[in-house]
């Protein structure tokens, strides 16, 4: 059972980060959301009878599995299990959602105590700072205006006509990035940029 002050404090210091956090107890059940991640709730994600879930039907599935996976391993997620979803929402791009399990902190106890939820959104977030990316990786200039295109939210069809380039050039750049940002997959690159946006007020 996690400490109701414990849990306060905990989601205080994801507001402060204006990061959406969501604290779930052993079993899975919502113990508390910050006021950011209340701002996602009927659009992407719902709680009903104190049980978190998505609104979209097939990344639920994939949101009950990760939390289900937090609550109860300190191992994090399992062989082949993404750590983070996407979840889609009503009229919104979509959050990113990650979790992580809340260890006990007694004395020579292993285990856990419940979960941590971050919510990421992509409507009015922070994008990463350019300067930022610059001392973090070598990339071209292009490279760094498809960054932070993906970073705001964009495709790449989107991309491509915004900047009057090709797919296949945007794709060469991209497999570029994924090799300087040591990513696979796109889904995996925008997560890392979401991190990388977090600041404090």
């Amino acid at each position: 059972m996690i400490d109701r002050s414990y849990a306060l404090g905990m989601l205080d210091a994801f507001s402060r980060l204006g990061l959406g956090a969501i604290l779930l107890d052993h079993d899975g059940s919502v113990v508390e959301l910050n006021d950011e991640a209340k701002k996602h709730l009927g659009s992407c994600i719902r709680v009903v009878d104190g049980r978190l879930g998505g609104i979209e039907r097939n990344s639920n599935e994939l949101f009950q599995s990760l939390i289900a996976t937090a609550a109860q391993a300190l191992g994090g997620t399992s062989a082949g299990q993404e750590p983070f979803v996407l979840l889609p929402g009503l009229g919104v791009r979509p959050v990113i959602a990650y979790a992580a399990p809340i260890p006990s902190a007694q004395k020579g106890e292993v285990a856990v105590l419940g979960a941590m939820i971050m919510l990421v959104g992509q409507d009015g977030h922070r994008e990463p700072d350019t300067r930022l990316l610059a001392a973090l990786f070598t990339f071209t200039p292009a490279e760094m205006r498809l960054a932070v295109a993906l970073a705001r939210g964009l495709d790449l069809q989107s991309i491509a006509q915004t900047y009057n380039v090709t797919i296949g050039t945007l794709r060469v750049h991209l497999k570029s990035i994924f090799e300087k940002t040591n990513t696979s997959r796109q889904a995996e690159l925008i997560l890392l940029l979401a991190r990388l946006s977090i600041g404090l007020s």
